[in-house]
Formats: C-alpha cells, sequence, structure tokens
C-alpha cells in the first residue's frame, strides 16, 4: 500500500488475504468481487449533476456515512438526496440484497475471525435504512418487496 501506482485490484485481494484468510483462491476472488460490486453499486446510483448542483461544488471527494458530530448517531446521510434519490436507494438496495446472496455463498470459507459476519450485518443494517427511508418518503417501489424473492 506504500505504493500510489499499484493495481488496486491487487492491493485490494492482498489486504483481503490478509484480514479474511480465505481458504482457497476461489473464495478470496468472490471476496474481492463482493467488495467491489458494493462500493461500484452505490456510486453508480449516485445523480452527480444533482450532487454538484445541491452542494454546489463537484462531487465530493471525501463521503461521510453520517455526521461525526453529536451526542448520538446521526441519520445514514449517504442514503438521502442529493447522493441518492428514489431510483438510486432502489438501484442500491438491488446490489445489497445481491451482496447478501452472495456472501452467504461464501461465508464458511475463511478464518476471519468473525469479519464475515460483521460485513453481513453491516448490509442488513444498510437494508433496513434504505427501507426506513424509503417508507417515510413514500417510495412504495422502494421499500415494499412482499413479491419478490425471500432474502431471509
Amino acid at each position: 500500500m506504500t505504493n500510489p501506482r499499484a493495481d488496486l485490484q491487487g492491493v485490494l485481494q492482498d489486504v483481503l488475504e490478509k484480514l479474511y484468510k480465505p481458504r482457497n483462491r476461489a473464495a478470496l476472488a468472490k471476496l474481492t468481487a463482493i467488495y467491489r460490486r458494493a462500493e461500484d453499486g452505490y456510486f453508480e446510483s449516485w445523480n452527480v449533476e444533482r450532487i454538484s448542483t445541491a452542494r454546489k461544488r463537484p462531487q465530493p471527494g471525501e463521503l461521510h456515512l453520517a455526521s461525526l458530530f453529536g451526542a448520538s448517531p446521526n441519520a445514514a446521510d449517504y442514503l438521502f438526496e442529493p447522493y441518492l434519490d428514489t431510483e438510486g436507494r432502489y438501484a442500491y438496495k438491488q446490489t445489497v440484497v445481491g451482496l447478501l446472496k452472495d456472501l452467504a455463498g461464501i461465508s464458511d470459507q475463511f478464518a476471519d475471525d468473525g469479519r464475515i459476519l460483521r460485513i453481513k450485518h453491516g448490509l442488513e443494517g444498510a437494508l433496513v435504512d434504505i427501507n426506513n427511508i424509503a417508507q417515510a418518503k413514500g417510495e412504495t417501489k422502494v421499500w415494499d418487496d412482499r413479491n419478490v424473492n425471500r432474502l431471509f
């Protein structure tokens, strides 16, 4: 990680291999893909023009998931406008559901001291936040997935 010209995919795989201790190369490849899809799925759900207009400056290079100030945890700012609108929340939710399914398929392939379980809990928390925001905003398309194949 001291080489800024290093291949991002290679650096990510090296870090994940060290932290998650995969039992085989296939599991490492799947976990690496999950990490990449998680980030790409979020940022691909953005509308850069809307963010630039709302913030009156180019899209952020630094993003806080919630406010860092206050006596208690703040709302999940990264799931609200201007970052994600209804369509963005819907698209990101589909990504998160897919990530959870893929993660379930490899969860026993690591000697990771509970890290995979913590990823699962984080993704589940993101789904709850997305659904709560969508329900509060009346975004039925996003939160009402009773006709979708069950995840849990």
